[in-house]
């Protein structure tokens, strides 16, 4: 516990420190509409500049060839933001307390139900590290910085070629007091979601309302189990909701001048830069941001021309320019791994066009399944609110139905003329969505606005009738949440995992054994490979963050210790086996990457769905001739460890 109570203490003193930072940053320039905006708003900006300086440092490592990232670095940088919160951040603290309303059964309510969720999140981001994303970038890649001390280039990891901002927050909690700190960064991000949420609602609907937007929210059931992960939609979340916020107050003030809205369109488009920084989705917000801004033209007939949108866009362009140039410098291509019309990828960093395009069908399919056709894909932007499945092929998460209340607010007496872009917004979004890859987190940005309609279609008639429902909801939502955290809390026979971790009954070995079937292998896999070993893992999942291997000192960039092409291993090796014409071939293949051993899942590498039938004889016979069991996993006998004797010699097990 002492670990967590620390995790806790990094990222609340970092959170108001930040919070600190951005208020000295903006001054006067954005005053916002509602305190809890105000708030939301200073420490996600002073967040954001955290991150920036962190990627600087990353970088700037790199290119210099020095290690500047470092530990006691980072806690240098933590005594810095330390200071910055008790100096400045006991008065705000206080303010904020003196303007917190007294009394009432709500605000008791509102109390407890926020102290209960946060205990919902630290208590989950105490757990280990299971989330695949997690550990195969997220952690990974601030893992992989603290061992060399920069942001290097990555051969294995063509993810971490994405925008890195947030990364950047889980290395400094990570540097600092570990996963739960990390972890703790996107939890953080989640409050500060809320809060912008509360403050927005305010602006529209009375107090219970606002609180019934911001419950909302927090309680989709895919939110408050990814809440307390180290992913990143609640980072892009925070921007993409502040920076349409700021464009909503643009159109405002823009009609009375553009002079006027002009630093709202400023501060539009240094949020919807920062939603940049997080993932490339950064630029269709970008786009949407520019169509509500010409249909609120369209609504007002100022006749003006909205130069605001130069500015809107060129500073979120501005921020995402280090992350493009980083990846084009070491690629030679700055959209890596995404083609783009007539522009042709050069192969670096093992990569081709082939593969981007398959990455790409692959993306687009993800959380839809295979088989979706346009109706089927048009109407997912329904039944995604409807379906209660976090499986693969039904959105992989659960929203909840009580969303498919937001049109009515286009109907509420007291309507807003805000209300109709927010409409607008929440309709170009959807199509795009429904379009691309209908997955619920990504649809998580849109949610907050979701919320916000729906407050504002219950505030209107018959109120007490449709917040008892809504009441109900929300009830259904935790009961989901709680259940799709597998059934480990409340298993069929006895305490479940989760339950015996946090009692103490068993370890975090024992804990990572049941919940990651592999996990037995990759351990095995570091026990036995040493200095000039690297490990080629087929169909294993690149949980990378889970190994920990000297590596090749060589081999360039660093040494990573295994080889994986992310989701390519397959394909790379099924293109290689085709080609064959004699094991010299395959030997090449292997020699060409440094490869000394290999980690298979030969279910799924043999089967029917993998090699066809002449390659799958050829593999079986390569291993035959060239490889060495060294171990088969207890759990899975399917999945198992080789050593390869190529010629020339190779490394011992």
């Amino acid at each position: 516990m002492t670990a967590v109570w620390g995790a806790v203490i990094v990222v609340g003193m970092t959170g108001l420190g930040a919070w600190v930072v951005g208020e000295f940053l903006c001054r006067n320039r954005w005053r916002l509409p509602h305190p809890a905006l105000q708030i939301a708003s200073d420490t996600g900006l002073g967040l954001l500049l955290l991150s920036c300086t962190l990627y600087a440092a990353s970088m700037s490592g790199f290119v210099l060839g020095v290690p500047l990232v470092s530990v006691p670095m980072l806690r240098g940088l933590f005594a810095v933001m330390t200071l910055l919160a008790l100096v400045g951040g006991s008065g705000k603290l206080r303010a904020a307390h003196t303007a917190w309303p007294r009394g009432g059964v709500w605000v008791a309510a509102v109390i407890a139900g926020l102290s209960a969720y946060a205990a919902w999140i630290v208590s989950g981001a105490m757990l280990p590290i299971t989330s695949l994303d997690e550990m195969v970038y997220h952690l990974e890649i601030p893992k992989r910085i603290l061992e060399v001390g920069y942001l290097p280039p990555f051969t294995d990891n063509v993810l971490a070629y994405y925008p890195m901002g947030p990364q950047m927050l889980f290395l400094y909690g990570l540097g600092i007091a570990g996963e739960t700190a990390a972890r703790l960064f996107h939890g953080l991000y989640g409050l500060l979601v809320l809060l912008a949420i509360y403050g927005y609602a305010r602006t529209l609907v009375d107090r219970t309302g606002a609180v019934i937007a911001a419950t909302l929210f927090a309680t989709v059931p895919t939110v408050m189990v990814i809440g307390a992960w180290a992913y990143i939609d609640m980072n892009f979340t925070l921007y993409a909701f502040l920076a349409l916020v700021g464009t909503l107050l643009y159109t405002e003030a823009r009609e009375t001048s553009e002079w006027v809205g002009l630093p709202w369109a400023v501060y539009a488009g240094l949020l919807a830069g920062a939603a940049w920084t997080v993932k490339y989705t950064g630029l269709q917000l970008v786009l949407l941001l520019a169509l509500v801004v010409l249909v609120a033209e369209l609504r007002s007939r100022t006749g003006k021309l909205p130069w605001g949108l130069v500015a809107l866009g060129g500073l979120a362009f501005l921020l995402f320019v280090p992350h493009l140039a980083r990846t084009w410098a070491i690629t030679g291509w700055p959209l890596f791994p995404f083609g783009l019309g007539p522009f042709e990828l050069t192969g670096a960093v093992n990569w081709s066009i082939e593969q981007s395009d398959l990455a790409l069908a692959w993306q687009r399919q993800y959380g839809a399944g295979y088989d979706r056709n346009l109706f089927e894909r048009l109407m997912s932007s329904i039944w995604v609110y409807t379906s209660a499945e976090a499986n693969y092929t039904a959105y992989d998460g659960v929203v909840g139905s009580v969303f498919l209340l937001a049109p009515l607010a286009l109907v509420a007496r007291r309507r807003s003329p805000q209300v109709t872009l927010l409409a607008v917004f929440v309709a170009t979004y959807t199509f795009y969505w429904s379009l691309t890859t209908t997955q619920v987190r990504f649809l998580i940005p849109l949610l907050p606005v979701m919320a916000v309609l729906v407050a504002v279609a219950v505030s209107d008639r018959l109120v007490r009738f449709c917040r008892s429902g809504v009441a109900v909801c929300i009830g259904i939502s935790v009961l989901l949440a709680v259940d799709s955290l597998v059934p480990l809390l409340v298993p069929a026979r006895g305490p479940g995992v989760v339950e015996r971790y946090w009692r103490g009954d068993i370890t975090r070995t024992q804990f990572l054994e049941r919940r990651l079937g592999p996990y037995g292998l990759y351990m095995e896999a570091t026990r036995r490979l040493g200095p000039g070993d690297r490990l080629y893992m087929v169909n294993m999942r690149t949980w990378g963050y889970l190994l920990d291997l000297p590596g090749r000192g060589e081999m360039w960039p660093y040494p990573n210790g295994w080889r994986s092409d992310y989701t390519f291993e397959h394909f790379n090796l099924q293109n290689t086996l085709v080609a064959a014409t004699a094991p010299s071939d395959i030997d090449a293949f292997f020699a060409s990457r440094g490869v000394t051993h290999i980690m298979i899942d030969e279910g799924v590498t043999l089967g029917e769905d993998g090699l066809e039938g002449r390659e799958r004889s050829i593999l079986v016979d390569y291993f035959q001739r060239r490889g060495t069991l060294l171990f088969r996993n207890p759990r899975d006998l399917r999945q198992s460890l080789w050593k390869l004797n190529l010629p020339g010699g190779g490394a011992s097990p």
